[in-house]
């Protein structure tokens, strides 16, 4: 079970969800914060998972074999992170339509990452966009959101940057 937890990544899930309420909260407050904030815990941890997942044969060369040792359950926790990504999507649509647009490209961009792996830069900017687009569920209207999501974009793209630098030998 431990195994499974670590799989996948909790705090930074937690952070992603973390995120999105610290937009709220500078830009203008909405009750929805916290329902949006959970969402984006489970669809972070969907798309971490799927990326393990389609990455099971490449992160062996790394010493990862979480996923490859135990498909049947990597598989299985996939679709259920998938599944309630999903109906939590529609249930924010309905509450915003806004929350369910954004929910949906989160969701796009997160699995479009898993295919541009050896794309040089594309992957990276896409991770960084990807990880920053929580702040907008507090809307485009506001200037400190727009602001820190430009700021997260580059300042998760440099992290990304050092990650990959440190993994050259293996990707």
């Amino acid at each position: 079970m431990k195994k499974y937890l670590k799989a996948l990544r909790l705090p930074i899930t937690v952070l992603a969800g973390l995120l999105s309420v610290t937009a709220f909260r500078i830009s203008v407050w909405n009750s929805d914060a916290y329902i949006v904030a959970l969402l984006v815990v489970v669809i972070s941890s969907a798309i971490m998972i799927h990326n393990d997942w389609r990455d099971k044969n490449h992160d062996i060369k790394k010493g990862k074999t979480l996923a490859i040792d135990h498909k049947k359950s990597f598989g299985t926790m996939l679709l259920i992170l998938w599944l309630v990504s999903l109906i939590g999507t529609i249930g924010l649509w309905v509450i915003n339509p806004w929350y369910g647009i954004l929910s949906i490209i989160i969701i796009v961009l997160g699995l479009v990452y898993s295919e541009t792996r050896q794309i040089p830069f594309l992957s990276i900017f896409l991770v960084s966009l990807t990880s920053a687009l929580p702040i907008l569920y507090a809307g485009l209207k506001n200037k400190r959101s727009v602001a820190m999501f430009f700021f997260s974009v580059l300042l998760i793209l440099g992290r990304e940057i050092v990650k990959d630098l440190e993994d050259y030998q293996y990707d």
